[in-house]
């Protein structure tokens, strides 16, 4: 029998915060009779190992670099009907998953749910906001079919630019209107590189006029 719900862990040198995303994963898969799909990119600071040593779980070292194809792998890889993303360094806060999981089956035409963040770490007030991001939604396998995959030429911006062509193709979208995700902020987030995450995101904007 398929799972539910397919939990795709992407990690990269994420050791501080791996423990805690694999217990996180680890729960929501028994609590919602999920699977977890380990996506590792070529860590070497202990990352992979931990993710490896995961009970019940797949381990999969990226066949291509970059977080797209950690995505797209994980897609390619997960059995069941959702599909969920977990990116290592994020946290789900408790209900996430049941609650995007029992709008989803109520309203059979929604393809994503989200709900809102608060960004955690130095400097942050707290605020909340919609979560356009993988880490905050549960998406129908469906939606891949009808958007396509992430953009990998993208190396920060592939995040972005996959909900603005959902967007584009009027993708049945929802969001919950509480703080599920906090999103940590710290040296090591991809969007720190402004320089390439604002060249991209101009492309993306030019490229779906």
């Amino acid at each position: 029998m398929n799972p539910k719900l397919s939990i795709v862990l992407a990690a990269r040198n994420a050791m501080p915060f791996v423990p805690e995303a694999i217990e996180i994963a680890e729960q929501c898969a028994l609590e919602v009779d999920g699977e977890v799909i380990a996506i590792d990119g070529a860590s070497n600071d202990g990352t992979w190992e931990a993710l490896s040593a995961m009970q019940g779980c797949s381990s999969h070292q990226q066949a291509e670099p970059g977080l797209a194809s950690a995505r797209n792998e994980g897609v390619a890889l997960a059995r069941a009907e959702f599909i969920a993303f977990l990116d290592a360094d994020d946290a789900w806060l408790p209900g996430k998953t049941e609650q995007q999981l029992r709008l989803l089956r109520e309203n059979q035409e929604m393809d994503v749910v989200s709900c809102l963040l608060k960004r955690v770490g130095p400097g942050e007030d707290g605020t909340l906001q919609p979560a356009w991001t993988p880490s905050g939604c549960i998406f129908r396998r469906r939606a891949f079919e009808r958007v396509g995959s992430f953009d990998s030429r993208y190396t920060i911006g592939c995040d972005h630019d996959w909900f603005v062509r959902a967007r584009h193709a009027r993708l049945p979208m929802a969001l919950i209107e509480k703080c599920l995700l906090h999103k940590r902020i710290h040296e090591h987030n991809l969007s720190h590189d402004r320089t390439t995450y604002r060249k991209e995101i101009l492309q993306i904007l030019r490229s779906n006029r």
